[in-house]
């Protein structure tokens, strides 16, 4: 009884390596989508479905930011900007 046991456990690891492995073929190794540029993600919106952004301003600009942005989370494009 057992070898039934080791074989049944041999073979649902036989199952698990080969799906991740089907897995790991299919999926894309890279994002989906990337944000363009220097982006600063400012918020996400009450239904988790956009995000705001703005773009990072570093130096002598710290205080202002223009273009505030809203992006859709599934592909990454302006849904309105301001």
């Amino acid at each position: 009884m057992a070898w039934k046991r080791h074989l049944s456990r041999s073979m649902l690891l036989a199952l698990l390596a080969a799906i991740g492995y089907g897995v790991h073929l299919l999926l894309p190794p890279s994002p989906r989508w990337t944000l363009p540029g220097h982006l600063e993600i400012i918020g996400i919106t009450a239904d988790s479905r956009q995000f705001w952004t703005a773009p990072q301003i570093t130096g002598y600009d710290q205080g202002t930011r223009t273009s505030f942005q809203l992006r859709d989370l599934s592909d990454g494009s302006v849904a309105a900007s301001s």
